[in-house]
């Protein structure tokens, strides 16, 4: 029987930034693993761990019929070239897209919904009308549907949108402790850190703003932006970046690669993530916790299966601008004491509760499930 698994994602930076590990343990069970993805910079060093990739057409949020009929067709061509025995699906277009044009070759499907992002948004509009109908249509004849926070699963299953049967709840995508291993030496002046997509949902333009007001109040601390910007109204503005490198103390370092992110979360006081975006369980908090690292972020989805309000960092309203910069004025004043006790906290919720192993279990076994002669289940 063939042990090709093919993985379907909007971006393959998400994979070698987020699936390396799970790739790595597939791969030593003799699966021979296909990326089906738009072609970026990550795609090369996927390769050079023996990932084989397949180009696809597939907009992130793009909304155009003929577009994502397509990408349908694309997908499904390359699926019917390889022929998987399994195919891993991420993101909104591999989960519905993607997953019906592996059912429509009998491939099994193993959905990931890695939050909700901006699509159930407005209780009447007819994008989420349109979602929730591809995401019921798409899910039903599914092998396994994981879900990364308990909300997700709470609503998909009151909407009828996955049979419970089906679904089960994993802790995000986990973190690799091992290429995360803590630190707690702070420096000295204290250091903001915000990383992720600069969109505003996920709080990028607050945590600018924050920083500008805490210069003009002559609070001492450092402020770094690390994420990706992209030329759309989600995003924050290249005006938005200008007007905060041009304070003191605040540098946009740009997209940082995976090898890097570890040493500049260890090179912060605290991780800032001030969202109200649909996340899955965001896999910048794991990282800074499992480095040891203090986290400020809100109370929505996904965020607050991570934070604990004097624990582990400092929890906020969501939107709350004010709150923000309380929080963050808070933090700047504190001990390295109390920031080393934060951050062993959080290190400790990272291990007890998001080892990435525990997200690679339930897939091998899933695979040992469908895949006679895989490899044992793992305990």
């Amino acid at each position: 029987m063939s042990r090709t698994i093919t993985i379907i994602c909007n971006t393959a930076l998400h994979v070698h930034r987020s699936r390396m590990t799970l790739i790595e343990a597939l791969q030593s069970r003799g699966a021979e693993i296909i990326l089906i993805s738009p072609y970026d910079e990550s795609v090369e060093a996927l390769r050079e761990k023996g990932v084989r990739h397949e180009h696809v057409n597939m907009s992130q949020y793009g909304k155009n019929p003929i577009s994502e009929i397509a990408t349908y067709r694309d997908i499904r061509a390359a699926l019917r070239r390889h022929r998987p025995s399994i195919c891993l699906c991420y993101t909104i277009k591999a989960n519905t897209i993607g997953a019906l044009a592996a059912q429509s070759l009998a491939v099994p499907v193993i959905n990931n919904i890695a939050g909700t992002g901006r699509a159930f948004e407005g209780s009447g509009s007819l994008l989420r009308r349109l979602v929730i109908t591809l995401y019921t249509i798409s899910l039903r004849r599914s092998a396994r549907v994981f879900f990364q926070n308990s909300d997700d699963l709470d609503f998909f299953l009151r909407h009828g949108m996955v049979q419970s049967e089906l679904a089960q709840g994993i802790p995000g995508s986990g973190v690799d402790l091992n290429k995360f291993e803590p630190s707690f030496e702070f420096p000295s002046m204290p250091v903001f850190l915000y990383v992720g997509r600069l969109l505003i949902s996920k709080g990028a333009k607050m945590y600018i703003d924050a920083a500008r007001e805490m210069c003009q109040r002559g609070v001492k601390a450092r402020f770094l932006l690390v994420g990706e910007r992209l030329d759309e109204s989600r995003y924050i503005t290249a005006q938005d970046i200008e007007f905060f490198t041009a304070q003191k103390g605040c540098e946009y370092l740009g997209q940082v690669p995976p090898n890097r992110i570890r040493d500049v979360l260890a090179s912060c006081s605290f991780l800032v993530l001030p969202s109200f975006y649909g996340e899955g369980v965001p896999r910048t908090l794991l990282e800074a916790g499992a480095v040891g690292r203090p986290i400020i972020s809100t109370d929505s989805v996904g965020c607050k299966d991570v934070i604990r309000h004097m624990v582990n960092g400092l929890k906020i309203a969501p939107r709350d601008q004010d709150e923000l910069v309380a929080a963050m004025c808070r933090a700047a004043g504190m001990e390295t004491n109390a920031l080393g006790t934060m951050g062993r906290q959080g290190r400790e919720i990272v291990e007890r509760q998001f080892d990435e192993r525990i997200v690679i279990r339930a897939y091998l076994n899933e695979c040992q499930r469908l895949l006679t002669g895989f490899g044992p289940v793992v305990a």
